[in-house]
């Protein structure tokens, strides 16, 4: 997303938001390690509910797609996911360090 599409009071709590976005991912690694997809689905909903509001569609619609996999207890969908969620807040954790 382009900054100019995010609200500006957003701007200075985008490193916590980014932050805590890390260690979702830790939680659903660990899941998914364990077989705990209901804990997969929660971390997907909670990606899910609070990623539009900063400023983030896609990830809305990779925590969207995370839950929906854990509900069908899909394990490598949900490795897939989890990854590609990775990927896109180190991405994101870049252009705010630039």
């Amino acid at each position: 997303m382009q900054d100019q599409e995010r609200p500006d009071n957003i701007q200075e709590y985008l490193p916590k938001f980014l932050e805590h976005r890390k260690a979702d991912c830790i939680k659903a690694q660990s899941a998914l390690m364990q077989n705990k997809y209901d804990e997969i689905v929660r971390v997907g909903h909670a990606i899910k509910g609070v990623s539009r509001p900063f400023g983030f569609p896609d990830l809305e619609t990779m925590g969207l797609k995370l839950e929906e996999a854990g509900l069908g207890k899909e394990h490598d969908a949900c490795e897939r996911l989890i990854k590609a969620i990775e990927q896109m807040i180190e991405d994101e954790v870049k252009k705010l360090n630039q």
